[in-house]
């Protein structure tokens, strides 16, 4: 997959054989902004370009939180 996020080492929500399920990073905030749904997510987005450079703040099953630095690309 060539996306930004698994350009930056985001690790997504997994699903093995429909029973099992492997909890991902959690979007925390963006550009310092608290994430909280996906409609903060959108609203955070909404008015960047493709080429733009954002801050994602991640935290993984364990709790622990990372910030990474993502490009964003245009959808295909």
């Amino acid at each position: 997959d060539e996306s930004p996020a698994s350009d930056a080492g985001i690790v997504p929500l997994k699903m093995h054989d429909g029973t099992l399920v492997q909890i991902g990073d959690r979007i925390v905030a963006l550009n310092g902004n608290s994430i909280q749904n996906c409609f903060d997510m959108k609203k955070e987005i909404k008015d960047r370009t493709v080429g733009e450079q954002i801050t994602m703040t991640l935290e993984d099953a364990s709790g622990e939180r990372r910030v990474v630095y993502i490009t964003l690309k245009a959808k295909p």
